[in-house]
């Protein structure tokens, strides 16, 4: 009788060592999952990689590395297309590649604007407008390049104000009469281009 009760305390306890509500040492620890990056690799949450800031890298210096043919080039075609007198000389990168001349010509009564392939003076497209009743307003915007300072002067002076990349320039007629070198240079680690006036008369920088 005494070895029954023993062996049924046993079974109480055994029971008893089962059971409850508690977390006992051998139950499961919760694990984090690694987490999957963008590119498709396991790891932890977060970037993976360094952004990297928008610079002038790879961007065509347009005054140190000029196309094949020079802006005088350029004005002499479109002077074999119209006769007027200058109104802007522009050169640009073209959304196809390369780089593209912009000329504007006036003539008494008629703007004629063309445009080249800087390299191969190909004509890319051309269109004239009549000034109507303003001409003589539009006329003040014309200009003789001879007259205005060298381009190497001008983008001399712009980068002393501003270091970097030249994008692209022109050389353009206001109606007020003043004639200017416009710049628009992208410095180092920069996303955004900086505009630099030169008068082209005098040398001077415009502060506008």
């Amino acid at each position: 009788m005494r070895r029954l009760v023993l062996l049924a305390a046993a079974v109480v306890l055994g029971l008893a060592g089962c059971g409850g509500s508690g977390s006992t040492s051998d139950s499961p620890q919760q694990t984090d999952v690694p987490q999957q990056s963008a590119s498709g690799e396991s790891g932890t949450a977060g970037p993976t990689t360094e952004s990297t800031s928008p610079s002038a890298e790879g961007k065509r210096d347009v005054v140190d590395d000029p196309p094949d043919k020079g802006w005088s080039d350029a004005l002499a075609a479109a002077r074999k297309e119209f006769t007027g007198d200058v109104s802007k000389i522009e050169l640009e990168p073209r959304d196809s590649g390369g780089l593209e001349y912009k000329i504007e010509l006036m003539s008494r009564d008629t703007k004629y604007a063309v445009q080249y392939d800087a390299d191969t003076l190909e004509k890319l497209s051309e269109k004239k407008d009549d000034l109507g009743s303003d001409a003589a307003k539009k006329r003040k915007e014309t200009f003789d390049p001879d007259d205005m300072i060298g381009l190497d002067e001008a983008v001399g002076t712009a980068r002393d104000q501003q270091a970097g990349t030249v994008t692209s320039w022109k050389l353009e007629g206001k109606d007020t009469g003043r004639v200017q070198y416009e710049f628009d240079i992208l410095p180092d680690g920069a996303s955004d281009d900086v505009e630099v006036q030169i008068d082209a008369t005098d040398g001077g920088v415009i502060q506008d």
